[in-house]
């Protein structure tokens, strides 16, 4: 913490400072977190490898998917909205992007892993077994408010709960 010595040798401090994280009253309490990590039951065939996410409590706004070469899964993904499709080293590298907005406050975001569950599973040439697992994961990301693993809440002071999905890796071939 050498920033506010460095600082003060250079400035006169002041006598009061104050940083809000949130509205008036200055302190009511925090919004908590929950780092819930999930993983898939099964290896995917057609995903090789995903990545996107810089942060657990901000939506994901970008995510680069590793996906195994076939020229008719390249040609049904040329025509999906929010995607985009190349080839780089005999595979389909497809790359989605969303809207990005706090986790606490979801609303108006648009989460880019979705986008990319959207679009592969538009596709016939995508697998069967791929679309199942992705069909779970897109029920986990549909809503912003925890519907979907039956935890939704609200209450005065601090709103909805949210739950919402921020980073998105890859592990053994299980998403």
């Amino acid at each position: 913490m050498n920033d506010i010595k460095n600082y003060v040798k250079a400035h006169t401090p002041p006598d009061f400072s104050m940083i809000l994280d949130s509205g008036f009253p200055f302190g009511v309490g925090n919004k908590g977190i929950l780092w819930l990590s999930t993983l898939t039951d099964y290896a995917f065939e057609d995903i090789e490898d995903a990545y996107g996410g810089e942060s657990i409590n901000i939506i994901l706004g970008s995510v680069r998917l590793t996906l195994r070469y076939s020229e008719e899964l390249l040609s049904e993904l040329s025509d999906k909205d929010g995607v985009n499709a190349t080839v780089e080293n005999g595979k389909i590298i497809l790359e989605a992007h969303g809207v990005s907005t706090h986790g606490a406050l979801p609303e108006g975001s648009k989460n880019a892993m979705l986008v990319a569950i959207d679009a592969l599973c538009a596709c016939k040439s995508f697998s069967e077994n791929d679309k199942a697992q992705l069909g779970f994961v897109r029920e986990l990301l549909c809503g912003y408010y925890g519907q979907a693993l039956g935890i939704g809440s609200e209450d005065a002071p601090f709103g909805k709960l949210t739950f919402t999905n921020g980073k998105v890796r890859m592990e053994n071939g299980r998403l």
